[in-house]
């Protein structure tokens, strides 16, 4: 039976182009999507210290860590320059850190601590290895990065930081 039969007939539910037809239009619809948003990362500084407790934190956190969490987290250790002096306070965000910051779709400022994940309550302590976390760690004051949770974008900009050591870092040996 012909597809113009089964049309006739209320019965056409597909009825294939050529190929060739197929092909320009799959192309044609490609071409006119609007291209990936690049997010925007600025560069970001790492203490030798925390680059080494969050590659740890990685492998001991594997089945507790969102897996889109952990590849930006890892990406952003692989770029961040890395320094083995003791950085101010105030100079950069790292594990321990209060910082103060403000999301862009946000009407308010927010001020969390970057904690280890088993003191997390993700209101003001908030895990270095979870999606803010790891979109904070090793910027400075005024820096803006663009990151993704789950499928929405945000643009986080740093307004102020300052280094306290947290209550648990001796035991974790930190």
């Amino acid at each position: 039976m012909k597809a113009a039969d089964l049309a006739d007939r209320g019965e056409a539910r597909w009825v294939s182009a050529p190929e060739s037809t197929m092909k320009r239009v799959a192309k044609e619809a490609l071409d006119s999507m609007p291209q990936a948003r690049t997010f925007e990362r600025p560069p970001i500084v790492l203490k030798a210290s925390d680059r080494d407790r969050l590659s740890s934190l990685l492998l001991t956190s594997v089945t507790i860590i969102d897996p889109q969490a952990a590849r930006f987290l890892r990406e952003e250790i692989d770029r961040a320059e890395i320094v083995c002096s003791e950085v101010s306070s105030t100079a950069l965000v790292s594990i321990g850190s209060t910082v103060k910051f403000i999301h862009h779709d946000a009407t308010s400022t927010r001020e969390v601590t970057l904690v280890p994940p088993n003191e997390a309550n993700e209101i003001d302590l908030i895990s270095v290895i979870g999606k803010l976390g790891s979109a904070l760690i090793g910027l400075g004051p005024g820096q803006t990065i663009s990151w993704c949770d789950d499928q929405t974008e945000r643009r986080t900009t740093v307004l102020a930081t300052n280094s306290k050591i947290w209550p648990g870092r001796s035991e974790m040996g930190y």
